[in-house]
């Protein structure tokens, strides 16, 4: 029996009688159209045996959906704010732990849900969080096991990757942090994607650019000391929907979507080192107009960046001058709005220049 039940007068059935529901529902000669990246096979094949007429093209909703009206634009702003709260008060909630005692992979994952929780319109993880001390940080799509997974040491490189579905936005951040000081190659590693993550904040581009396009300039310091990262260098993240949203992305692939005002990216480059440590530092940004007919990424993330592996002597004047910005800009906007004393010590002596 296929299990069903009324919802706002909605009929919703379970997903395995969906192609049962489209053989019955077409009529010869309709016209059913399929996007080929998202529409499985099976759905294809349905439409044909009930003497449909299959179009295999884009959706046209799913590049619509991608650019955010005003309304959407205001609300990633405000939860991308109120999630970059939770953060400030998690690291530095971790600081202070991890001084005292180890703790599990999986007590940092309740701890910064914990704090979203306590959030306006918080509903849910945008996606599990992704927390990986030393090797386990090496693997992009980590999840501490049950058991509670790798300690957080206080010699240990951290990388936690993490995100919250809210009423008004979905988020999606990643840092990486040390409790000590790091070794020098850790700094020189983390530096080198740091610039790659500021070239990509900075760059000026015509409206329209594709992904691929720009990829290279997030992985320019990198590739000039032999090294790369297999993933992509940035996502659409929707409006309270998917936290990987399609079409656009920045990555080697020629995705053929044009990047335009409006839409959502993340940046976020990274190195990895299998078997010893990942990096990665990851804003949520809106593209911007920025005249002429070029556009921009403008950060709605407002989360401090760990110091303490920011090698100065690696950045150029400009780049130590745009880190000192964004920390001026992160303390600036977050404040007035953290009343926890700990948290907020943290955040000012995590946001003074370098």
């Amino acid at each position: 029996a296929v299990a069903e039940f009324e919802l706002d007068g909605v009929t919703l059935h379970a997903p395995s009688a969906f192609l049962q529901r489209l053989s019955e529902r077409l009529k010869r000669g309709e016209r059913v159209s399929m996007d080929p990246r998202f529409s499985p096979v099976g759905a294809a094949t349905t439409a044909r045996e009930a003497s449909a007429t299959v179009l295999i093209e884009p959706d046209p909703l799913t590049a619509l959906k991608a650019v955010k009206n005003p309304v959407e634009l205001a609300g990633l702003r405000a939860a991308s704010k109120r999630d970059s709260i939770a953060w400030v008060r998690f690291l530095a909630w971790l600081d202070a732990k991890i001084a005292a005692t180890p703790i599990s992979e999986m007590d940092a994952e309740e701890e910064i849900l914990r704090y979203r929780g306590e959030l306006e319109h918080f509903v849910s993880p945008s996606f599990r969080t992704i927390a990986g001390a030393d090797a386990n940080g090496a693997m992009c799509h980590y999840n501490a096991p049950a058991d509670g997974g790798a300690m957080i040491r206080r010699d240990s490189l951290f990388l936690i990757d993490s995100g919250g579905q809210y009423l008004d936005g979905t988020t999606d951040t990643t840092r990486t942090v040390c409790f000590d000081e790091p070794p020098a190659i850790w700094k020189k590693h983390y530096t080198l994607v740091l610039k790659g993550h500021i070239r990509l904040a900075t760059l000026r581009f015509p409206d329209g650019t594709r992904g691929y396009q720009i990829d290279a300039f997030a992985r320019e310091a990198l590739w000039a000391h032999g090294l790369d990262y297999d993933h992509g260098t940035g996502h659409g993240v929707g409006h309270f929907l998917s936290v990987h949203e399609h079409p656009q992305r920045i990555g080697k692939d020629p995705v053929m979507a044009p990047i335009t005002a409006g839409m959502t990216l993340t940046n976020e480059p990274g190195y990895y080192e299998a078997g010893r440590y990942g990096i990665r530092i990851e804003n949520l940004c809106e593209v911007v107009e920025d005249g002429a007919g070029f556009i921009r990424l403008r950060d709605m993330t407002l989360v401090p960046l760990d110091r303490r592996l920011i090698d100065a002597d690696l950045l150029t004047e400009q780049e130590r001058a745009w880190v000192d910005g964004y920390h001026a800009r992160v303390r600036s906007e977050l404040a007035d709005l953290i009343s926890d004393p700990l948290a907020n010590d943290w955040l000012i002596a995590n946001t003074a220049p370098l």
